[in-house]
């Protein structure tokens, strides 16, 4: 239970704490962040698709024009990405463990 209360506090404080002062160049430089991260997970094929749905969340939000909520959901994708990469990677080392012997 706790690795769960550690994700969700780890996904929601980034994007509180800067959302605020979001600018354009802001948005557009989280989401071009959250794409390479994105690409990575994609290159392990470990991609989530919530990471995909709050990055074309953050494409149409800056589209729109809402800059704080653009940033907000390209951080958040971000932070999903990085996640899964680190899945993958822990992935790679333990699946021996479910090899049967």
């Amino acid at each position: 239970m706790k690795p769960i209360v550690a994700i969700l506090i780890a996904l929601a404080l980034p994007a509180a704490a800067s959302a605020a002062g979001a600018t354009k160049a802001s948005a557009a430089r989280e989401i071009a962040l959250a794409k390479a991260k994105l690409r990575v997970a994609a290159s392990m094929n470990d991609q989530w698709t919530p990471t995909v749905a709050a990055l074309k969340q953050a494409e149409t939000a800056e589209r729109k024009g809402d800059f704080a909520t653009a940033q907000a959901k390209a951080m958040r994708a971000r932070k999903l990405a990085e996640l899964s990469i680190a899945q993958a990677m822990q992935q790679k080392k333990l699946w021996v463990n479910e090899v049967p012997r």
